[in-house]
């Protein structure tokens, strides 16, 4: 359930409020276009929202600062499926173009143009989700079979899913599971995944084992996590 309370915050307008039987407690969160959502346990009372808000007023003040003083190429992307829409591969930005004379019925990449064979939004959405699943599994399992020659370790099997918030796991029977996502990701956050999830085959959590196994395969493991947290934000409106 959605609800729309009679009030209002300086600065970020008329704030949201959705109620779920699930939430144990109140929290908040400061959207990209700088709108602010609270979400609350069912029947919460009005008196309680009110100093809730009140209470993190200036926890949204400062990330609205913040979000105000992030750098242009780190902001969040809009993503419109047309011909002439901008797409993300492998780290780069592209403009999608109209394919000449092609019967294709999938989206391709050929000398640096990304291509495409329909026109209706729709089609082009899906046609984009599965040229990245290609890609992705391509891409992945490419780097995979390198370090595996290079650290010794191999995996059973690769699966290719849809995760927004999780780019990879792993399970106990080293089977990795990998959004398709990571394909509008640059090669070197690509390989930080992979890595991370291949040093789950000796230490299956995050202790101070498993990150020193992370640091041996890949040093700079925290520096390209940060990178990692930027393109996160800066895609994370491409539409489910």
């Amino acid at each position: 359930m959605e609800k729309i309370p009679p009030y209002t915050l300086p600065d970020f307008g008329q704030i949201t409020v959705k109620h779920s039987a699930r939430r144990k407690t109140i929290g908040i969160k400061l959207k990209s276009d700088g709108t602010v959502e609270l979400s609350a346990p069912e029947h919460t009372p009005e008196k309680r929202l009110k100093e809730a808000l009140e209470k993190f007023t200036p926890w949204l003040q400062k990330k609205l600062r913040e979000l105000n003083e992030l750098p242009e190429e780190d902001k969040e992307l809009k993503f419109e499926f047309r011909i002439g829409g901008k797409f993300y591969f492998c780290g780069q930005s592209y403009v999608l173009e109209k394919a000449e004379n092609n019967n294709s019925s999938v989206i391709i990449f050929r000398d640096g143009h990304l291509q495409t064979p329909a026109d209706d939004p729709t089609l082009i959405k899906n046609m984009l989700e599965a040229f990245y699943r290609r890609h992705a599994r391509r891409l992945i399992s490419s780097r995979l079979e390198h370090f595996s020659n290079v650290f010794g370790f191999s995996c059973r099997k690769i699966n290719i899913n849809g995760a927004r918030s999780r780019f990879g796991s792993c399970n106990s029977r080293k089977e990795l599971n990998f959004s398709w996502h990571l394909a509008m990701y640059p090669i070197e956050l690509i390989d930080l995944v992979i890595l991370h999830e291949c040093a789950h085959f000796e230490e299956m959590n995050h202790s101070p084992a498993f990150y020193r196994v992370l640091a041996g395969y890949l040093p700079d493991h925290r520096k390209r996590n940060k990178e990692l947290n930027k393109w996160s934000r800066k895609l994370s409106a491409y539409p489910k």
